[in-house]
């Protein structure tokens, strides 16, 4: 959430499970803090989590895709892609 923060990002891998804070958790509060700011960071998640509901539980924390582990890299590279170029053309 700092690093986003301080800018300069052009898109957030997400992971589920971390340390300090979850990535969910992590994904609402950058959604907070872009509230009424017109801006919007895409957040990609990541987990090797086989939580039926993964992909609701990240859409209703903002995230806007996610790629279950293990991926392919043909996989991750087609998300990627397809994320920046759409953050390019707005």
């Amino acid at each position: 959430v700092r690093a986003v923060t301080c800018g300069g990002v052009d898109l957030v891998l997400m992971d589920f499970q971390m340390p300090v804070m979850d990535g969910v958790e992590a994904a609402r509060r950058i959604r907070e803090r872009e509230a009424g700011t017109g801006a919007h960071l895409p957040i990609v998640a990541m987990t090797a989590s086989m939580i039926d509901d993964a992909r609701r539980v990240s859409a209703d924390a903002g995230i806007d895709d996610f790629i279950p582990k293990p991926f392919l890299l043909a996989d991750l590279s087609a998300t990627l892609s397809r994320w920046l170029a759409a953050k390019q053309t707005s």
